[in-house]
């Protein structure tokens, strides 16, 4: 017996819409058995998605492993330029540069099995992924050239996470002094000096750090979440795909006479 999986996932994301009080959402969920993650043709779709239809204050429900630094950072800022507020979801998993899109969102939403990780850079030396802020600390490394480097590539990081943190943004109201936000270098600290790039935040740490959170634990919604993320990377990994956006509002495409729920990204 064949399963509609399309189908499934189109009446799951109903479903949770109508749990989160009929509140639009656009989905983005990367195949886990795909080593790309984030690219910058997500943002060109992102963009077209946005321009296309009319979103008010979107929920976007975000799971992967990062991927792309540039296409991370461009994220929330394109959300931004197309509607006034935005929230996120991470019902499961975001890791790395996914995580930038959640620094301009009106508030974070978080349930049972949230897992939300560093943003610390990496970047690749000599045919190995190296972690800037360990070479950075790790005295025993004379290589002035790649000393250097991760330098370069952490203050990057750095400078752009304060400017996604510059009110408003999930942990600053707009208006707020800088003397009044006591912890901003404190945030970049906690996302990028953990002892494993891929160390976990704690919702209690977010929380610490003034961000807005809304715990949707053991709720019907973040149960249909789960299985609608669960649900997305069986698509994917199916169809061999990178990722796929699933939004609740049909999305117009090219060449299309009707619009689609599910669109798949290579």
């Amino acid at each position: 017996m064949m399963v509609d999986i399309e189908g499934e996932i189109n009446e799951l994301i109903l479903k949770l819409q109508k749990e989160l009080a009929e509140k639009e959402i656009i989905a983005l969920v990367y195949n886990p058995l795909n080593a790309e993650g984030m690219k910058y043709t997500d943002c060109k779709f992102l963009k077209h998605i946005l321009i296309s239809k009319k979103y008010t204050s979107p929920l976007f429900l975000l799971n992967g492993r990062g991927g792309d630094f540039d296409a991370g950072i461009y994220f929330p800022n394109l959300i931004k330029q197309s509607v006034k507020n935005y929230s996120v979801y991470v019902p499961r998993v975001c890791c790395s540069s996914l995580c930038y899109t959640f620094f301009k969102a009106q508030e974070l939403l978080v349930g049972e099995n949230t897992s939300i990780t560093q943003i610390d850079p990496k970047f690749p030396y000599k045919g190995e992924m190296r972690r800037a802020i360990k070479v950075m600390k790790d005295h025993k490394i004379k290589d002035g050239f790649l000393k250097e480097r991760a330098r370069e590539i952490f203050h990057l990081v750095e400078e752009q996470t304060k400017r996604l943190i510059e009110g408003p943004s999930l942990f600053r109201e707009k208006g707020m002094e800088y003397y009044e936000f006591m912890h901003l270098d404190d945030l970049v600290t906690l996302f990028m000096n953990k002892g494993d790039h891929y160390a976990e935040i704690s919702v209690k740490e977010l929380e610490r750090l003034g961000a807005k959170i809304k715990n949707l634990r053991g709720s019907n919604a973040d149960n249909f979440a789960n299985c609608l993320i669960l649900k997305c990377q069986d698509f994917a990994i199916q169809n061999n795909v990178r990722a796929i956006f699933v939004s609740s509002v049909p999305i117009d495409l090219p060449g299309e006479k009707e619009g689609t729920f599910i669109c798949p990204l290579t």
